[in-house]
């Protein structure tokens, strides 16, 4: 039987690119939206093996019902990918409101809570299932300024990861954390041009990372998450580190 994989935020840049990647593998794909209908229709449409739902991550009862419905139809989740975001404020932490400083808590770590509730007793049952929560290199090192809620919830995100590998390893599932650099989104629309200039010369080729490539990398630690330690938060900086992760995997080696 295929896999069954939920990319969580499918419709955005990364979830979409994650979503056709895995699609094109031959693995049933569901993805969640929220606002984007459009870009989940199109999506859809053009692979032969995915389902769109419409999901408020930070609703329980959504949530809940998604994941039931899934499983009701395909028998299983075999890997929960959550990779949804709220768009960047960019603002110092005390000119924020109090709703914009809790928005990104409520999207990525509120929704990632909920999405892991949902799906974790179904994987205990079956013992097994992987979870790859997507992370951030702002959550190593030296924060940048501007992010503060979205740094808080990445670390948040990041917790959570750690602590349920904890708890859930002995059920033989499997929570890892991908903390890509800048990548080529919507997300980076609002980011200072000079700032992204100087992302872009620490790159191979002076681009950015592209979501094809973190859907790659996805894809690569999911197909090969026994090799990983439980808990692990995997840094893609740029393109050559997730050539050198292939390269490893494809050696045997655990990371």
């Amino acid at each position: 039987m295929s896999q069954v994989v939920l990319v969580v935020g499918g419709s955005g840049g990364i979830g979409s690119a994650t979503t056709k990647y895995f699609s094109k593998q031959g693995v049933k794909t569901f993805l969640t939206y929220f606002n984007n209908e459009e870009a989940a229709k199109q999506i859809k449409d053009s692979l032969n093996n995915c389902e769109t739902i419409k999901c408020d991550i930070r609703n329980e009862n959504d949530v809940n019902t998604m994941v039931s419905s899934i499983i009701e139809t395909d028998l299983k989740i075999d890997v929960l990918i959550n990779c949804v975001t709220s768009p960047l404020k960019l603002k110092i932490f005390d000119r924020m409101s109090t709703q914009e400083c809790f928005e990104d808590l409520e999207v990525i770590l509120h929704g990632g809570i909920l999405m892991s509730r949902a799906v974790l007793p179904h994987m205990k049952e079956r013992r097994a299932g992987t979870i790859v929560n997507l992370l951030s290199t702002v959550i190593s090192g030296i924060p940048p300024v501007r992010m503060t809620s979205y740094v808080i919830a990445k670390y948040g995100l990041l917790g959570l990861t750690k602590c349920l590998a904890s708890e859930a390893g002995r059920f033989n599932i499997k929570v890892l954390g991908l903390s890509p650099s800048f990548v080529e989104t919507e997300l980076l629309k609002s980011f200072p041009k000079k700032l992204l200039e100087i992302e872009k010369e620490k790159q191979e080729g002076k681009t950015l990372l592209q979501p094809e490539d973190i859907a790659r990398a996805i894809w690569q630690i999911t197909q090969n998450a026994e090799k990983y330690p439980n808990g692990e938060n995997i840094l893609i900086r740029t393109k050559k580190d997730i050539f050198n992760m292939e390269t490893v995997l494809k050696s045997g080696k655990d990371q």
